[in-house]
């Protein structure tokens, strides 16, 4: 097993552990590509690099942990620029409830390459831990093993462009959106015609 899933998988278990993951959100959140009620998501993270400013998100899995895209950090071992903020709602308002952290190193996902070719993960450590509160707390992982139906609705979030090269406008506040799970095989199949 490499040191990346150990690290997965042992943080997964002490956030799991804690009690204190996979809060859901309340009921009365905005659905279909808008903006989330602020603490909906307090698992989200910003990450953001010296004056290139919001570059990706995140998923707090752990007190001092993220799981994030190995895309992200295009240079592993150079993190002195990176800032990661958690409890944030606008990118560009008052966040009265966000902490913000260095980063302490980046574990890439053994045998990544690209986006395309998979294996797109990236743990990255913080340099202390966060406290937990209603707007700062850990996604709870599932079980080794798990699988999720294609078709299965899920929510996807952040403060990425809200169309092809149109920027999230004013404040910027946290979107979310429902979408349904690909299955792997239609995942392959789409990857491989991508390729071609």
């Amino acid at each position: 097993m490499n040191t990346f899933l150990v690290v997965l998988v042992a943080t997964g278990l002490r956030s799991c552990l804690s009690q204190v993951c996979g809060r859901a959100p309340p009921e009365n959140r905005i659905v279909g590509g808008s903006d989330a009620v602020e603490g909906a998501w307090p698992w989200q993270v910003d990450i953001q690099q010296g004056a290139n400013g919001h570059v990706c998100g995140g998923s707090l899995i752990a007190a001092d942990w993220v799981l994030s895209a190995a895309h992200c950090f295009p240079t592993p071992s150079d993190v002195s620029e990176y800032r990661l903020y958690v409890g944030r709602y606008q990118l560009n308002g008052f966040n009265q409830f966000e902490t913000v952290r260095r980063v302490s190193r980046v574990l890439v996902a053994s045998g990544y390459k690209s986006p395309e070719r998979g294996s797109d993960l990236a743990l990255v450590q913080l340099d202390g831990p966060v406290e937990w509160s209603e707007y700062v707390r850990p996604v709870c992982l599932p079980d080794t093993g798990v699988r999720f139906p294609g078709g299965r609705p899920c929510y996807v979030t952040g403060w990425g462009h809200i169309r092809q090269g149109v920027s999230l406008p004013g404040v910027g506040t946290l979107q979310e959106v429902m979408v349904p799970i690909i299955d792997q095989t239609s995942c392959r199949t789409s990857c491989h015609q991508r390729r071609r």
